[in-house]
């Protein structure tokens, strides 16, 4: 089932992905007119405001998209990580805003809960299904795949119910609704994207900006963009007939460029040509030089932030995102005079300060999950002789750090119950001491200690969501506003000249400026055009910053040489402050009860064909020719709490299931021993695939108990043996249908799945039951353990021909125990192609219970039949890491195994002789490569990246009787043993990544594997998700 997210950023981060359930916060509920908010004690201080917003919100702009409520809106505040950011659920109108103040690179602050929750309003009344409202949405899917013993033929397409809108337009008017509100604006960090993609011929095209799929500015600019090029669409056609298109779109499912075209007269692509083309010759007259001379120290990557000098002028540090595509920084510290890295601390992020000794940084991490599981910026310190790293807090909330360059007094800014406080830290117990009192909705961002008292500080301090400097006192608590206007004045550095540097966006671009502590003498000293960030001094000559170019964020300097600055009688954005109570408030509020929201459906057309023979690539030495198949249709309903507590799904299935089996006369006196073939077939499939990257806890997936397809067929090839038939060529079939129920529980720590499903003939009387147990529990960031019982039984059925068969009740289960740890290093935007630095180990172990049948042929039409069960104990294991070759290349390594030990003695496969044990082993090293990247281009089909691979696999499957006298001959000489196999693979692949519809990451993949010892060849075709 798919979840339609929109969100006010994208932060592509592992740090949030977690399957922590958090079952510590009490939430609590409180109804309005329009909506349910929940909340709990920590986020209680945003409460009144949130409900006084989105109410504003909703009576503002329901009407520009005729919504009409259904239900009320889900809205939830949390703040259980340091983390900032909101979405929609415009499928199920649910709601999620973390309360922190966002800091963004590419964007101004502004009133967080305000932009924020109208962003997020916006989306749902503007893009939620008018049919969506009234029922149910629908999802219909195809499933297709034929499997024959050297081909693996896939098939799997999806298309919404809903309109699938481009990304650019569901956040452009979702940020224009914000601007619409008073809440947003178009700012200079905005602008400054914007303006330098397109002077440099950077920009994304009208095909790229409907889909995020690039790295983190990438995606952002999907966001910048979308808002520009919907303002201008606002300009040229009105805002009606641009909220006309999402109108009709909701009514029913519209292909957006039809839509646009009837609606505005014009295509959508001349309208982008013409923006496109107003913005260069605008800027080619506002920006007709480079602007001032810098030297760029540091451009690696597309974040190079916070430069600071040591006091001692050896070092120079700054946090920079390297090759990382999402943004995840690293604290680099270099020398000063030659730029030569000498320590790399990683995943340091926000602020960082150097110790007025000069002998240790400090800086803010937040890598590791507390004990219940929130990811929490907390302050660690370096030596950077030792290279010791000591953690100072635990749950801090530290936001800034600066240190006082005449004590050493450690000044931070936390965050606790909505309100950012500034204090001054005790490095010794931890302990913070709070120095000015703040309130919510106006936070200190940054802070900078005077040179010559240690009772002063500058800082900035968000004013109705404009970001001012102002000069604390901790003495006599006075405060200072250094200037009056309504720009954005931030990063304030308290220089020894007594000055204080700063940037500020007075002319619409962001310059470095400098005032005395007074207010008084205020000077520029950059003009650049595209951005100066972060200021620092060194000595009395060179200022240190962060510049903006087209390939990021940089690490530049330039000379002192300010010159005095009259401040322009500009318009800038303003905002409104957070709504407060005037007078007291009671909150009627309601322990909230977990519940199940709207309704999600898929209806799925599926098959799977399963043949002894090749569909493609023939083997003339089959003696058996037999084809199994089951395909039906099924439909599917999901639900789930709007605070992730709980889900459910239940689904009913019809369907044909049937085999078509040829026996050649030379094979039918022959004694066939026919265990239920690929037993383990579910946690075999799950362990050798490719691990995935996207924060999924992969133990769920090995020990789902749902394929059927696999049930249904031991069922019918049973089936099959005990038919009275003499026929050589025999086909047998059975309808069937298949209800299943899916229950998920998050309440706890451990997170509770039950499922159970059947398969019965049109008659309501089961033969095949599936029952799943599982209990999964998050033991850190990156690993889990799963313990679980997944019984199968199979009661007694009628056999094709109609008859009974005498004990034919079996029972089929696993209990077992699954451990899995991952981790993801530096990430690239193609990680779904190349897994670079990609780590996965899983462990999988338990019992098993399996039924086994022998079948032997006494004369030509007549067969003896032995039924009974076996009791195993399996192991099972994956080693899986993806080594950088290059940022997108890589030489990905697996080591895979299954073990299992039996209680009597089997005959697997093609083995000459019984053994109670079975090995089998993969080692296989595979080398990634793009072969055309970003490829950007395309509307329905959306086509992203085409990679190639090519690799080796050493397979070795043995038994007990094997391994009493192992030899390693068998690499080399397939006869060599009766007891054991092996398998070299040469593989070549290619793959195409795509977007279906802006939404469904697909690929199409070719891929040929040549065994060198069999000289066989196995092809696989696929197009899936």
């Amino acid at each position: 089932m798919k979840k339609l997210l929109c969100g006010l950023s994208i932060l592509i981060t592992v740090a949030y992905c977690t399957g922590y359930n958090h079952p510590e916060i009490k939430w609590r509920t409180i109804t309005t007119e329009h909506f349910s908010i929940n909340y709990y004690d920590k986020t209680e201080p945003a409460l009144y405001a949130s409900w006084k917003i989105a109410e504003e919100t909703y009576a503002a702009i329901a009407s520009l998209f005729d919504y009409k409520l259904r239900n009320r809106i889900e809205l939830s505040l949390a703040d259980y990580d340091d983390y900032s950011n909101g979405w929609a659920d415009y499928s199920s109108g649910a709601i999620m805003i973390w309360i922190p103040d966002a800091q963004m690179e590419f964007r101004a602050n502004t009133t967080w809960l305000r932009n924020v929750i109208s962003h997020e309003i916006t989306h749902i009344l503007s893009l939620e299904s008018n049919n969506n409202r009234r029922s149910t949405m629908i999802d219909m899917a195809i499933d297709l795949n034929l499997q024959g013993p050297s081909e693996n033929l896939t098939l799997q397409e999806i298309a919404a119910k809903i309109t699938p809108w481009p990304n650019w337009f569901a956040e452009g008017i979702a940020q224009l609704g914000a601007e619409r509100m008073g809440h947003d604006c178009w700012d200079a960090r905005r602008e400054m994207l914007l303006r330098t993609a397109v002077m440099a011929r950077r920009q994304l095209s009208l095909d790229e900006m409907g889909v995020f799929s690039h790295d983190s500015r990438g995606n952002e600019q999907v966001y910048n963009q979308g808002y520009s090029f919907v303002k201008f669409l606002v300009s040229r056609c009105g805002l009606d007939r641009i909220t006309a298109i999402l109108r009709n779109g909701a009514s029913e499912r519209v292909d957006f460029r039809t839509e646009f075209i009837e609606r505005t007269g014009r295509q959508v692509e001349s309208f982008y040509d013409e923006w496109l083309d107003s913005l260069r010759q605008s800027y080619s007259v506002r920006f007709p030089s480079a602007g001032s001379a810098e030297t760029v120290l540091s451009h690696g990557g597309l974040t190079n932030t916070v430069p600071l000098v040591s006091p001692d002028k050896r070092f120079l540090g700054y946090l920079s995102s390297g090759r990382d595509d999402a943004g995840q920084t690293s604290l680099l510290i270099c020398e000063y005079t030659t730029g030569k890295m000498i320590h790399k601390i990683r995943y340091a992020h926000t602020s960082w300060a150097f110790s007025n000794d000069s002998r240790k940084v400090y800086f803010i991490k937040s890598r590791d999950p507390d004990r219940h599981g929130s990811f929490l910026n907390d302050l660690f310190s370096f030596d950077l002789q030792t290279g010791k790293t000591t953690r100072i807090t635990k749950s801090g909330r530290v936001y800034n750090v600066a240190v006082s360059p005449v004590n050493g007094s450690i000044g931070v800014v936390t965050f606790n119950k909505g309100v950012f406080q500034p204090g001054i830290l005790d490095s010794a117990s931890g302990s913070i001491r709070n120095i000015v009192k703040t309130v919510i909705g106006e936070p200190i961002l940054r802070l900078s200690w005077s040179p010559y008292d240690s009772t002063m500080f500058v800082a900035e301090k968000l004013v109705d969501g404009v970001s001012k400097l102002f000069v604390y006192s901790i003495v006599d608590t006075t405060v200072t506003n250094l200037t009056s206007n309504t720009a954005r004045e931030e990063s304030p550095y308290w220089a020894t000249d007594g000055r204080i540097y700063f940037n500020a966006d007075y002319d619409g671009v962001n310059n470095i400026y400098s005032i005395n502590s007074d207010g008084s003498d205020l000077q520029r000293y950059t003009n650049t055009i595209t951005g100066c960030f972060s200021p620092v001094v060194i000595g009395d000559s060179t200022i240190v910053y962060s510049g903006y170019n087209a390939s990021g964020f940089t690490i530049a300097k330039c000379t002192i040489s300010g010159a005095a600055y009259q401040i322009p009688s500009v318009t800038a954005c303003a905002f409104r402050s957070l709504p407060t109570p005037k007078g007291k408030v009671t909150i009627n509020a309601t322990p909230y009860r977990t519940h199940y929201g709207r309704k999600l459906s898929e209806f799925t057309i599926f098959g799977a064909i399963t043949r002894n023979d090749g569909f493609v690539i023939k083997d003339d030495n089959v003696d058996i020719d037999s084809t199994t198949y089951n395909t039906g249709v099924s439909i599917s309903l999901y639900q789930e709490d709007p605070l992730d507590k709980k889900n459910k799904a239940v689904g009913i299935a019809a369907g044909v299931a049937g085999l078509n089996e040829r026996v050649a006369d030379s094979r039918k006196m022959s004694y066939k021993p026919t265990m239920l073939q690929d037993f383990n077939i579910l946690r075999q499939k799950a362990l050798m695939k490719i691990p995935e990257v996207r924060g999924e806890i992969l133990s769920s997936g090995i020990i789902k108990n749902n394929d059927f397809n696999t049930r249904l067929n031991q069922v019918f090839k049973s089936q099959a043996a005990k038919a009275d038939s003499s026929d050589t060529n025999s086909l047998k079939y059975q309808v069937y249908l298949q209800p299943m129920l899916s229950l998920v529980n998050k309440e706890n720590k451990a997170t509770l799945q039950f499922q159970i499903a059947a398969v019965t003939p049109i008659i309501p009387i089961p033969y095949l039951i599936n029952v799943s147990l599982l209990s999964e529990y998050q033991l850190s960031k990156n690993a889990t353990i799963a313990v679980g019982a997944l019984p199968s039984i199979l009661l007694s059925f009628p056999s094709l021909n109609g008859q009974v068969s005498a004990n034919s009740t079996w029972l089929y289960g696993q209990v077992p125990v699954v451990f899995n740890w991952s981790t993801t290093g530096t990430y690239n935007e193609d990680i779904n192609y190349n897994y670079n630095n990609y780590s996965q180990v899983t462990i999988s172990t338990g019992a098993e219970f399996i039924p086994f049948e022998e079948v032997e042929y006494v004369d030509y039409d007549q067969s003896e039949t032995r039924m009974y069960n076996v009791n195993a104990c399996y192991t099972s294991a994956l080693l899986f890491h993806a080594f950088p070759i290059s940022k997108y290349n890589a030489l990905q390594l697996a080591l895979q195994g299954n073990y299992y030990l039996f209680d009597r003695a089997m005959l697997f496969d093609d083995f000459k002789d019984e053994s109670t044990m079975l090995l089998q082993s993969m080692a296989s090293a595979k080398y990634v490569f793009p072969i055309v990247r970003n490829i950007n281009t395309g509307n329905r089909y959306y086509f992203d990246n085409f990679y190639g691979s090519v690799g080796y696999s050493l397979l070795l499957e043995m038994n007990g009787a094997f391994l009493d006298n192992p030899s390693s001959k068998i690499i080399h000489d397939k006869n060599y043993s009766k007891n054991a196999a092996a398998g070299h693979l040469v593989s070549a692949a290619v793959e195409l990544g795509h977007y279906r519809s802006n939404m469904y990451f697909k690929k199409f993949i070719i891929g040929v594997d040549y065994e060198l010892l069999q000289e066989k060849v196995y092809l696989k075709v696929a197009s899936e998700f």
